[in-house]
């Protein structure tokens, strides 16, 4: 992995992958290495080696029942994931890469969608109705 300029803007390459530095600013990187395969992320974006070929939900997170308008916590997920080369790794809701939505929930949500590495896994939840006060108040 190197900088370098082409045409005036600075870029970094990895393997065939490029990305203009101001998206490497504006993203998280991940470099790590998995079963000998090093590998190299900006933001979702893999810039070479080992890819995601799936995620599952390996504990779900505490909190699972919610009342509408509340924001989803993942506090306590943890995610498998599993690459091309076959090794395997769990990540956590600190990961740069990982994601979920929605952020609030709504009446009707029943899950709540984690991705990483272009794949992606449903978490069930449960989210019921405010509950009004004597006043007509939730």
């Amino acid at each position: 992995m190197f900088m370098y300029q082409k045409d005036g803007q600075l870029l970094l390459n990895f393997q065939e992958g490029q990305i203009p530095l101001q998206d490497v600013a504006n993203n998280d990187v991940r470099i790590g290495k998995t079963s000998g395969d090093a590998f190299v992320y900006v933001g979702e974006k893999n810039l070479g080696g080992d890819t995601v070929s799936k995620i599952e939900i390996a504990h779900a997170p505490t909190k699972v029942d919610y009342v509408a308008g509340e924001e989803f916590d993942p506090t306590g997920v943890r995610i498998k994931v599993t690459y091309t080369s076959g090794a395997t790794e769990t990540i956590y809701k600190t990961n740069p890469g990982l994601t979920y939505s929605p952020d609030v929930l709504s009446l009707g949500d029943t899950a709540v969608t984690f991705t990483f590495g272009g794949q992606s896994v449903d978490q069930e939840i449960t989210v019921t109705e405010a509950e009004q006060t004597d006043n007509g108040e939730q």
